[in-house]
This record gives structure tokens, C-alpha cells and sequence, in this order.
């Protein structure tokens, strides 16, 4: 009889195991749930927060930029000085042309991209 009462215990205790590791799981579950909206809130709030920054920035125009043109404005705007020469050298570039009517631009890229292309290591197995 004492065989019986010990396979009880066991199987007692064991159930009351697999009811508390079924319960640890559903608190995980439902503490990742938590993390992931506050993670979520965190990043719409500096999103949000971002976004004000940057429309004081462009100040009343901001309304008729579109988001799909924000970095374009960016770049127009806060470019640094060498940034807007090598621009400016890039279009006068584009505008001077040879006799044959390719630009010096055109005539540099593509001598670069030739010796670019020679200068690389070849593939051998």
C-alpha cells in the first residue's frame, strides 16, 4: 500500500508541475506581448517626435513635402560645402561636351568604370 501512495504523491506533484510550467509559459507569453507594445510606443513617440523636429526645420512649406521627398529635401538643404562644390561640379560637368556630343561627365565615367574594371582582381578557383 505504501508503493500506491508514493506513485499518487508523484504523479500529484508532477501535475502540479506541468499546471505551473503551463502557467510560467502563459506569463512569458503575455510579458512579451507587453514588452513588444511598449517597444512599439517607444519607437511611434520618437518617430513622432522626429517627424515635428524636421517640419520646424522646413518650416511653413513642410505641409506640401511629400514624406517620399523628405531626404531629397534633406540633402538639398544640409549639404555641406564641399558636398554642394563637388555638386556643382558634377553639373557643369554634365553641361560641357566634346565635339562628338558626350558630355565630360560621361567621357569621365566612363574612362573611370574602364579602369575600374581592369584594375580588378580576376576570379580564379
Amino acid at each position: 500500500m505504501s508503493d500506491l501512495t508514493t506513485i499518487d504523491k508523484l504523479q500529484k506533484r508532477l501535475q502540479n508541475l506541468q499546471t505551473k510550467e503551463q502557467q510560467n509559459k502563459t506569463q512569458q507569453k503575455q510579458l512579451r506581448a507587453r514588452l513588444a507594445t511598449a517597444e512599439r510606443k517607444a519607437r511611434t513617440k520618437r518617430l513622432i517626435e522626429k517627424g515635428a523636429e524636421l517640419e520646424k526645420l522646413q518650416g511653413p512649406p513642410a505641409e506640401r513635402i511629400l514624406p517620399s521627398d523628405t531626404a531629397k529635401w534633406l540633402t538639398e538643404h544640409y549639404q555641406t560645402a564641399e558636398q554642394q562644390r563637388y555638386q556643382a561640379l558634377i553639373a557643369y560637368t554634365k553641361q560641357v561636351t566634346y565635339a562628338n556630343g558626350t558630355s565630360v561627365f560621361d567621357g569621365f565615367t566612363a574612362e573611370y568604370d574602364t579602369q575600374d574594371s581592369q584594375n580588378k582582381p580576376k576570379n580564379t578557383p
